[in-house]
């Protein structure tokens, strides 16, 4: 009877898996009005499930960073910013009168917070660059030459220093560099196409929390 429920618990999510996908790329390649209906009202349950597991993240997010805080874990004050946070957020917009209160904090917060990075990221990009611009091999001799190219192109006085700056970065953007951008979009596509059959055929299941 284990056995039986362990069987049955991995190969329902699995069939799930490979009869929607397969549902969905037959839609694209076959002009067939029932099928491409069935489709579509998949999608649509797709969304309900995805906001149903929205709410469900949530819960679990708060259960968890509320047992770290309850039990003085490791970095148990992150979790109490994290929990706080929520649940704030989560009864402003709850209750109706205090929804612009909340979109009002919610705002302010995100921008102090993205112009505080933005100026700590000067300072990470500077210190980045000095590494980088330190010519090791052969593969760092390539990257400063691009970022020297980028630089004296975009900026207003590079075609004072450098009058073929602007033409030589142009042709960089438009030849070498959309040719690495294709291949490695094609790998990705690649990777993601082998991806999606090894999960159609139930060779993945890493989805099911088996990681051998």
């Amino acid at each position: 009877m284990a056995n039986q429920n362990v069987v049955m618990r991995n190969m329902i999510p699995i069939l799930i898996v490979g009869v929607v996908a397969v549902l969905m790329i037959s839609q694209t390649f076959i002009n067939e009005p029932t099928l491409k209906k069935i489709a579509y009202e998949t999608q649509r349950q797709v969304v309900s499930i995805t906001g149903f597991a929205l709410v469900v993240g949530g819960l679990s997010l708060m259960r968890h960073n509320y047992r770290k805080v309850k039990n003085k874990t490791n970095e148990w004050q992150l979790s109490f910013i994290v929990f706080a946070t929520f649940a704030f957020f989560l009864a402003v917009n709850l209750v109706p009168p205090w929804q612009l209160l909340g979109g009002t904090i919610y705002t302010a917060t995100i921008g102090n917070m993205g112009q505080a990075s933005s100026a700590l990221m000067a300072f990470f990009m500077t210190t980045m660059a000095y590494r980088a611009f330190k010519v090791r091999n052969f593969e760092t001799f390539i990257f400063m030459l691009g970022c020297v190219i980028a630089l004296f192109g975009n900026a207003p006085v590079g075609e004072s220093v450098i009058p073929f700056a602007p033409g030589l970065l142009t042709w960089t953007m438009n030849v070498p560099q959309m040719a690495a951008t294709r291949s490695i979009t094609i790998g990705v596509g690649l990777a993601v196409l082998a991806y999606g059959i090894r999960l159609i055929l139930g060779y993945d299941r890493t989805v099911l929390g088996e990681f051998k």
